[in-house]
């Protein structure tokens, strides 16, 4: 069975992970604190921080732990665009 992780979300209106922990399945099988992982939510990618590994099943709630979700996806930041590309692609 999938380790359970513990997230905060990402607000956009303050840039920071933050209010309250979210329990998820660690699908990828190594995510550690401080991991930013992506969650999907009604439909839409939603940023997490990893802020608890190992979160043992007996702290959450069984009606929770039926429909607790997977984490399996990473997020990987876009690469820094160099300013040689910029001026190439303005040229």
């Amino acid at each position: 069975m999938n380790k359970i992780v513990g997230v905060k979300f990402y607000k956009e209106h303050s840039g920071s992970f933050e209010g309250r922990e979210y329990n998820y399945y660690d699908g990828l099988g190594d995510l550690a604190i401080g991991d930013i992982a992506v969650a999907d939510v009604r439909d839409k990618e939603k940023l997490v921080l990893v802020t608890a590994v190992d979160v043992p099943e007996s702290k959450i709630d069984e009606r929770i732990l039926l429909v607790l979700q997977t984490l399996s996806k990473r997020h990987v930041p876009p690469a820094p665009v160099s300013e040689e590309s910029q001026q190439e692609r303005f040229s």
